[in-house]
């Protein structure tokens, strides 16, 4: 799977402003915009989630969304993701995999993760069964994750710069007076 990344230039004021802050500022002021990037990139892709296929269930659309946490070494990563989900009731019929037989009374409800979107975003190969030979065919690429991100990144990246502006520099209004760079950014 192809990896995607960026880096934001011409903040040099905010990184100053950054290295002078208490460490829960910056991680404060670092996931909220990192989320933010995200949830700004995520708004495009739902919207053209049903674009090249047919909607049958909508668990890929309703699954998605943003998680930000912290990584080992100080760092912070944020991704949008395909996150699990309960069974659904389509109308009075529930929605549940065929493979898998119900469970047990008194357990909680198993849930599901819309798994298959990567085989509508980057297709199938042609395929056959060793076992009993039967041919499973291929699938084409039916991709709208990648030319959404392309889409939703020049107006996110703007958001994010000007969202770590502001909160660093409202940050900063709260250091000495004896910091250099305190004053009015």
């Amino acid at each position: 799977m192809a990896t995607q990344s960026f880096q934001i230039l011409g903040l040099k004021q905010t990184q100053e402003n950054m290295r002078q802050l208490d460490a829960k500022y910056k991680k404060k002021i670092a996931k909220v915009a990192l989320r933010s990037l995200n949830f700004h990139i995520l708004d495009v892709i739902r919207s053209n989630t049903y674009s090249t296929f047919e909607q049958t269930t909508g668990l890929i659309k309703s699954g998605l969304g943003v998680r930000t946490g912290n990584l080992t070494g100080g760092s912070i990563a944020s991704f949008i993701v395909e996150n699990p989900q309960a069974t659904i009731s389509m109308g009075k019929v529930a929605f549940m995999s065929v493979a898998r037989r119900p469970r047990a009374s008194g357990l909680p409800p198993k849930s599901w993760v819309a798994f298959y979107w990567r085989f509508l975003e980057f297709g199938t190969q042609p395929r056959s069964l060793t076992s009993n030979g039967a041919y499973r065919g291929s699938g084409p690429e039916r991709s709208w994750v990648r030319p959404s991100f392309q889409q939703a990144v020049g107006g996110a990246l703007e958001a994010f710069k000007k969202l770590v502006k502001d909160m660093t520099d409202e940050a900063c209004k709260e250091l000495p007076s004896t910091v250099p760079g305190r004053g009015s950014n």
